[in-house]
């Protein structure tokens, strides 16, 4: 299977890379339109069914959420 040169693009911008922040990470991956769209639904599902002893991560990931919810409705990222 061969993707085009766009999807690769927002396949390395989703991958975090070695020794890279989580803040790092969702702020790298917030210049590429499909990395956000993809990311948000990510973290949506992971919330999910996450149980409430993992309070911290499920801060992480909400605040994660809310920054790419920002970056996506400023940009007005097309569906």
């Amino acid at each position: 299977i061969s993707f085009g040169s766009r999807i690769r693009v927002a396949v390395d911008h989703i991958s975090r890379r070695e020794g890279e922040t989580y803040r790092g990470y969702i702020t790298r991956l917030s210049a590429d339109p499909i990395a956000v769209r993809v990311k948000m639904a990510d973290l949506i599902d992971n919330m999910s069914d996450m149980p409430a002893e993992k309070k911290s991560l499920r801060v992480r990931y909400l605040d994660a959420h809310e920054f790419l919810s920002e970056i996506y409705v400023e940009n007005r990222m097309p569906l």
